[in-house]
């Protein structure tokens, strides 16, 4: 009887190990969120389709897009069996171990600790790899266009297929070309006649009369005086200003003081006249989407580069140092245009929450 039970549990853990390795295909469907862009400013995205457009808002805007892979599993209805074999040989081993037959009773401890065996194994590879993918392979690519719109700039269609191994896109967006002005007759100069219907020869030359006094040169204007050295250049209305986080070289406060602290510079920045605070949150978008694309962007040239992806004429970099048992407070100014510092301050304080704002009013003062 021995004999006959060994080779049964035997080949019931080999049919489980073999049937586990047969695969299941099926058809699945994915969703890719996609990131996009817009340079050198915000504009309004538009996903073209056959059924017409639909609007995506402001870039940098994400979404959705579904496609379908054909992904290749281990079949789950062999993980079912093989726990209900093991349970079904554990029941039965209950059973027949109660035999008064000793070799009876003696299968009856195999078929228990086999079927508890069985069952246990079966759900540790099921937990382990029951829901792994073994391969999967794109059953169609999904097509897209896309289109950058502002008013005063020039955006051509751009066409991708999902999914994308990069989901991260930045459309470019040209400035638009200025219509001619139509074209009219030309002046006519004095001691002339308007041509007639002939053309201008059948014109008659206009009479002689004295010749038109010119008016008296007018007075030069009074030269307006030169800005001072390290001024910044005078803008058209009011200049778009990107405020960024302050970075705390010193490693001392928490990151939610420091965005607190942001806040308020923010604030007291935007009380100066002339000046036009662009919204943190496209500055803070903006910085994510050079992130994403594997740019650490703390160097000066990609900051300049999201400043004018986001619009600003001027750009605002604060940082936090410490030296011994003091910290300062440093600010620069960046026109934008020229690439160059046109403000900078310092203002020392002790290194303590309490004399953050202090310290930042009178920052705010020497940059406005």
């Amino acid at each position: 009887m021995r004999r006959l039970v060994h080779p049964a549990l035997a080949c019931s853990l080999a049919l489980l190990l073999g049937s586990g390795c047969f695969t299941a295909t099926r058809v699945e469907k994915r969703l890719q969120r996609i990131t996009v862009d817009s340079e050198p400013t915000e504009a309004e995205l538009v996903q073209i389709t056959n059924q017409g457009e639909i609007a995506l808002g402001k870039t940098p805007a994400a979404f959705q897009v579904p496609y379908e892979v054909k992904a290749e599993r281990i079949h789950s209805g062999w993980w079912w069996t093989g726990i209900g074999l093991g349970l079904a040989g554990g029941v039965a081993g209950l059973v027949v171990r109660d035999n008064d037959d000793p070799t009876w009773a003696e299968t009856g401890d195999y078929l228990l600790y086999g079927g508890v065996i069985l069952a246990a194994f079966t759900a540790t590879l099921w937990y382990l790899f029951g829901d792994k993918v073994l391969s999967e392979e794109v059953n169609q690519e999904v097509p897209v266009r896309l289109e950058a719109r502002m008013p005063g700039f020039r955006g051509r269609p751009f066409d991708f297929k999902v999914p994308l191994e990069k989901p991260e896109l930045v459309l470019p967006l040209a400035p638009a070309p200025a219509e001619p002005a139509p074209a009219g007759p030309a002046p006519l100069q004095p001691g002339t006649a308007a041509p007639g219907p002939g053309g201008p020869e059948a014109g008659a030359p206009a009479p002689a009369g004295p010749a038109p006094v010119e008016p008296a040169p007018a007075e030069p204007a009074p030269a307006e005086p030169s800005p001072a050295p390290g001024a910044p250049a005078p803008v058209a209305g009011p200049q778009r200003l990107a405020v960024l986080d302050l970075q705390d070289l010193s490693k001392k406060f928490d990151d939610a003081t420091l965005f607190q602290v942001s806040e308020y510079l923010t604030a007291r920045l935007a009380s100066a006249p002339g000046l036009e605070l662009v919204p943190r949150s496209q500055v803070r978008a903006r910085l994510e989407v050079e992130r994403k694309a594997g740019s650490a962007c703390t160097d000066e040239a990609c900051l300049f580069e999201v400043g004018r992806a986001v619009g600003a004429d001027a750009l605002v970099l604060t940082q936090l140092i410490r030296v011994g048992g003091r910290c300062a407070l440093t600010g620069t100014r960046f026109d934008l245009a020229r690439a160059s510092a046109v403000r900078s301050a310092v203002q020392s304080i002790e290194c303590k929450a309490e004399a953050l704002l202090p310290g930042v009013d009178a920052l705010a003062e020497q940059l406005r």
